[in-house]
């Protein structure tokens, strides 16, 4: 991920950066279609016509290096307890395990999981059941 977000690629075509994003990303389900979507809202065209990232490269240089041992999040869930939860889970993550989300249905019975099967970290929320169950989550908000 550091590695992705800290460089600019410079892509000559819109071609390029698809089959880029392609190789690189998680399997996110996305339709053959849609990945040019994908890559020109991720890439746009610069003042040099190469395709350059939508974000600023230099956010890399104020993220901490990776630690040898992770931070401890489950504080960090923990303090989410009076704040409705709903969480879209790509079961091919290698991020967000099954068993971790059970720790978080364990510790949160109220939160609602959607599970995407065939799909990496993170969802692109494009889904048909991403969609769905995000109308039903907001719909039933106080």
């Amino acid at each position: 991920m550091r590695e992705f977000i800290g460089r600019d690629p410079a892509f000559g075509s819109i071609e390029e950066a698809i089959a880029f994003l392609r190789r690189t990303l998680p399997s996110l389900g996305i339709p053959e279609p849609g990945w040019r979507a994908v890559a020109e809202t991720t890439y746009a065209r610069g003042a040099d016509g190469r395709w350059h990232p939508r974000w600023d490269t230099r956010i890399i240089q104020g993220m901490a290096p990776p630690a040898a041992e992770p931070a401890e999040s489950w504080p960090l869930f923990g303090a989410l307890e009076a704040v409705p939860l709903l969480l879209f889970w790509g079961q091919e993550s290698a991020l967000l395990s099954a068993a971790t989300v059970a720790r978080m249905r364990a510790a949160r019975p109220d939160m609602a999981v959607v599970p995407l099967p065939g799909i990496g970290h993170a969802p692109t929320l494009m889904e048909p059941a991403s969609l769905l169950a995000l109308d039903r989550f907001l719909a039933a908000l106080p």
